[in-house]
This record gives structure tokens, C-alpha cells and sequence, in this order.
């Protein structure tokens, strides 16, 4: 599948994903703020176990809505495929995961590379707050110190940030695509 295709028959479900994604991160942001007011009792190097709770249920409630959108692409481009307009491709779920995260790879990006000289700090600085923001469903996840670090302070997290949705994206469109997991209409439905 070209590019172009691609665009004209996926970006709106890749913006949606990245849409979605920006709720839950306020609503992840809204629990973690919460949560901390609660943990506050505890040491700041430490765990918090409820900011970390809340926030893995935020991400799989965020991780659930990506693959949605990707399971109906792939129940969608599976009746045009056996139709014969459609050419079958099982990545697709994984390039529509990918290519909601571009904002945020970018963000990842920036804050590796200006982090590096003293003098772009301020950009550095910038990009950890805006993917901070941009990923608010993970802040307690990012709160987790390891070795005296948080990991919200380590580049690499953020990109490993990415992971999650494109690999549920990925799968769901792949069960879609081939019928592996299907789901029949309810008796209301087909009345």
C-alpha cells in the first residue's frame, strides 16, 4: 500500500487515536494530581502506589480505545477485501499506531537531542512538558524512580511510551482483518 492511500483511507483514525489520546491524558493528569495529594504522605523517591494504579488503569482504558478504532479499520477493510477492492495488508494496524504517535516522537526527539547541550535546556525542558501533558494518562507509570531517576526524567521512556498503543493497535487490526476475533450483531440489532 502506498503512502497516499494510506492518508486518504486511514489519517482520520490516526488523528482520532491522537485525539483520544489527548482526553485521556487530561483525565489521566486529573487522577494522578489526585492520587499525589494522597501519596504525598510518602517519600518522593519512592513508589506511590495509588498515582501508579490509577495511571495503568488510565492506560489501558486509553489502550482499549486505540484498539477499537483499529479493530473497526480492520472488520471495515476485511468486507472489502473479501469483496476483492481491498489488497490485504496485516500491518496496517501497526502503521495507524504509528503514525498517531509522530507528535509524540517528535516531542521524544527533541527532548533526547536538546537535552544533550546545557545551552537548549529551556527546549529540553519544554518537550518534557509538553509530553508530560501529552501523556498524562502515564504520569503515574513516570513517577517511578529508578536508580535516585524518575523514569519521566529518562529520554528513553518516552519512547517506549509509543509502544503500548501501536502494539494494540497492530494486534486488534490484525484479529479484525482476519476474522480471528469476530462479533456478531445482537438479536435487537437484526430486528
Amino acid at each position: 500500500m502506498n503512502i497516499k492511500k494510506f492518508f486518504s483511507n486511514y489519517s482520520y483514525h490516526c488523528v482520532k487515536i491522537f485525539v483520544d489520546q489527548i482526553a485521556i491524558a487530561v483525565f489521566g493528569l486529573a487522577l494522578a494530581i489526585t492520587t499525589a495529594k494522597a501519596d504525598s504522605a510518602n517519600d518522593p523517591n519512592q513508589i506511590q502506589p495509588m498515582t501508579v494504579v490509577v495511571s495503568v488503569g488510565a492506560v489501558l482504558f486509553f489502550l482499549i480505545m486505540a484498539g477499537q478504532i483499529a479493530f473497526k479499520c480492520g472488520v471495515e477493510d476485511r468486507e472489502k477485501i473479501s469483496l476483492g477492492r481491498f489488497p490485504k495488508n496485516n500491518y496496517t494496524g501497526f502503521l495507524m499506531g504509528f503514525m498517531a504517535n509522530i507528535p509524540n516522537l517528535v516531542l521524544a526527539i527533541m527532548y533526547a537531542f536538546f537535552g544533550l547541550f546545557e545551552a537548549t535546556g529551556g527546549i529540553a525542558a519544554f518537550a518534557n512538558l509538553a509530553m508530560k501533558l501529552i501523556y498524562g494518562e502515564y504520569l503515574g507509570i513516570l513517577s517511578i524512580p529508578v536508580n535516585g531517576t524518575k523514569l519521566g526524567m529518562m529520554p528513553i521512556s518516552f519512547f517506549l511510551i509509543a509502544l503500548p498503543s501501536i502494539v494494540a493497535c497492530g494486534i486488534a487490526y490484525y484479529f479484525a482483518v482476519n476474522g480471528i476475533i469476530e462479533f456478531k450483531p445482537t438479536k435487537d440489532k437484526l430486528e
